[in-house]
């Protein structure tokens, strides 16, 4: 039959389901001490990445690769933007009861920044996962990635969103939201800034060849990379 032939759309359908499940499962392992959550959605990036490519080989030891090698750097990116994310959180919170009515234009304004905040949260994991830089070049790139594609950088925080808030209005569902609640926004968010990344590989590795560095500064609008 067609439909169980290797190259049907349907078998690669579900070797792709089969694989996201794989790195849903590793990613909710690796996120349980949460200090090393940072390394997870790392290396959860990098897998998602690899499967939408069709590269989806190795997952679990390529995982681990990952999470090893950029551990250091993301745990410190983590904790950097849970600090951040905190102070917006708190702010509202106590501006709701203590400024009442009078500081709801502030509010307005605070829960904006604290949702851009996020944005950039979700998009310097996957920044970190393919270009080598420093954690100030990572987070800039990040930041500039997220406004280049700020439509779909704002859908991928909805997806995201998504799997939580299900899981919480149908407990039911939650062994499905641990198996696809992160990687699945994640294959979705790739296919979101895959092009633009792919630019960004591209003249990341003509620079290499020409035996230059990657400028924190080289990404300014999407489709765009200055030399």
């Amino acid at each position: 039959m067609k439909i169980l032939a290797p190259d049907s759309k349907f078998m690669i359908f579900l070797t792709v389901l089969c694989d996201l499940a794989l790195i849903g499962i590793l990613t909710f392992v690796c996120c349980i001490p949460v200090i090393t959550a940072g390394a997870a959605f790392t290396a959860k990036d990098r897998m998602c990445y690899r499967v939408l490519k069709g590269e989806g080989t190795g997952i679990v030891r390529d995982y681990f690769i990952s999470f090893k090698t950029n551990l250091r750097q993301a745990t410190l990116i983590w904790i950097m933007e849970m600090a951040v994310l905190l102070f917006f959180v708190l702010d509202v919170y106590l501006l709701k009861i203590y400024a009442g009515e009078t500081g709801l234009n502030i509010i307005y304004i605070l829960t904006g920044l604290l949702f851009l905040a996020y944005v950039m949260t979700i998009m310097v994991f996957p920044m970190l996962s393919r270009f080598e830089n420093t954690v100030s070049g990572t987070l800039k790139n990040a930041l500039t990635v997220s406004a280049s594609i700020f439509p779909g950088a704002v859908l991928m925080g909805i997806l995201y969103l998504i799997p939580p808030a299900v899981a919480a209005l149908f407990p039911g569902i939650i062994p499905f939201a641990v198996l696809f609640g992160s990687s699945g926004p994640g294959y979705l968010s790739a296919i979101l800034y895959r092009g633009c990344f792919e630019k960004l590989e591209s003249a990341y590795f003509n620079k290499l060849n020409r035996n230059s560095h990657f400028d924190e500064a080289e990404v300014e609008t999407l489709g765009q990379i200055d030399e």
